[in-house]
């Protein structure tokens, strides 16, 4: 059965105006398919239950389930991990540079799901992270979907959820294991706090923020709710705070709070305006690390506090930083040189004598050899040759010439004899 295009419109205006959310009025089969699932779930029915109980208004629940079961919840651990590497090695160090005096760090996973995304940065700050002294760590994990936010709070994930993406060494080393599942341990859930929150409608105090996360999320808004959750995110960011978000979603056109930054095959985007007293002027210090990291082995970047023990050796084509507003591809803007300390000049050729060396020993005459001609030849006396005595050769008997073939032969007792004569006239024949 096909929904019909009126149930349809009543779904998209009921996203628009809870959660800000465009629903494509091409895809019926996709709100069919929620909504079954929800009336199954519900023990109402199919999707026409569904939509018949929510004209009739006699579940105040039901359109926040809707709502719920109408979002995507597609996540896992290190998704697209070129971004998480750029974090790693060009943001996470400016970070604790910024915050070196008061050693707090606040990150924002907003729209998080069931919480990978947080849990991974999690790890990571958990294993570049100087360990003393500790350091304060907030990552907000919110999303519109109670039920992933209790699963966030929990940190329990099945078999097929680790296998997506976590590395088998990070899965022992943080993970514990629960019956079939494993559950995050508790350093990384002392970092991770869980809400609720609905970003196209009010938001809760929330603390100023270094790093967000705003992946995959405002292709679904509208452009007005756009500008509005963009706004919010540039209130909350400090100046020189990065902000990632997903490879189809930009916020240039429309915010001019931020400036985008190229690293690699990663793209975040910086939050303009002046630093305030105490805080880094922005990221250029690991945008710098990161480019010379990508360099030949000959040039050897400058080792920061646990930065290469993410994803050692991850190089991308193009590590060059670059950064722009306007230009989809970024105008290059120089990075700030470290300057070297001056050089102490060589003493001047002239301001001390060269030393004479000493004169060469001179060799002794070569004694020339005696020439061929200076000394004769000595002739060896001729050696007497000994005579040889002929010997005398005996003469040998005369002796008859053979007889002829056929010619009678002597015998030694008078007789002769004659060749066989049949043979000689077989012969003859």
């Amino acid at each position: 059965m096909t929904i019909s295009p009126t149930d349809v419109a009543i779904i998209s205006k009921l996203l628009a105006q809870e959660a800000g959310m465009s629903l494509e009025s091409s895809k019926p089969y996709l709100v069919e398919s929620r909504l079954t699932e929800l009336g199954n779930r519900l023990a109402i029915g199919n999707a026409d239950a569904v939509i018949g109980a929510l004209r009739k208004g006699s579940d105040p629940m039901l359109a926040a389930a809707i709502v719920e079961v109408m979002t995507t919840n597609e996540t896992s651990f290190f998704r697209d991990p070129h971004v998480f590497e750029a974090f790693a090695k060009v943001v996470l160090p400016d970070c604790l540079e910024a915050h070196a005096n008061n050693r707090q760090l606040s990150v924002w996973s907003a729209a998080s799901s069931s919480g990978q995304e947080a849990y991974t940065l999690a790890m990571i700050l958990s294993d570049n992270l100087p360990s003393s002294p500790a350091w304060k760590v907030r990552i907000l994990a919110t999303d519109i979907s109670k039920e992933m936010v209790e699963r966030t709070r929990h940190g329990l994930y099945s078999q097929l959820e680790v296998n997506r993406g976590l590395p088998a060494p990070m899965l022992l080393r943080h993970f514990q294991r629960k019956v079939r599942d494993w559950q995050a341990g508790d350093h990384l859930r002392s970092m991770v706090e869980a809400r609720l929150l609905n970003l196209s409608k009010h938001w809760p105090a929330m603390p100023q923020l270094d790093v967000v996360f705003l992946r995959n999320v405002l292709i679904y808004f509208d452009p007005e709710t756009r500008r509005k959750v963009l706004a919010g995110v540039a209130r909350l960011l400090r100046p020189g705070g990065a902000l990632f978000m997903g490879t189809a979603e930009s916020p240039l056109q429309l915010s001019d709070a931020f400036e985008r930054v190229v690293v690699g095959r990663a793209t975040y985007y910086r939050r303009l305006g002046t630093p305030q007293t105490g805080q880094s002027s922005g990221l250029s210090t690991g945008t710098a690390a990161f480019a010379a990291a990508r360099r030949p082995p000959t040039a050897v970047a400058p080792v920061r506090a646990g930065a290469d023990r993410f994803t050692r050796t991850r190089a991308d084509a193009g590590g060059q930083a670059r950064t722009g507003r306007d230009s989809p591809h970024g105008s290059p803007r120089p990075l700030p040189r470290t300057q070297a300390a001056p050089m102490t000049p060589a003493p001047s050729s002239q301001s001390a004598p060269r030393t004479q060396a000493a004169p060469r020993t001179q060799a002794a005459p070569r004694t020339a050899a005696p020439s061929s001609q200076s000394a004769p030849r000595t002739q060896s006396a001729p050696v007497p040759r000994t005579p040889v005595t002929p010997v005398p050769r005996t003469p040998l008997p005369a002796t008859a010439p053979p007889p002829r073939s056929g010619a009678p032969t002597s015998r030694t007792d008078g007789s002769s004899s004659v060749k066989d004569s049949s043979l000689l006239q077989r012969t003859g024949r």
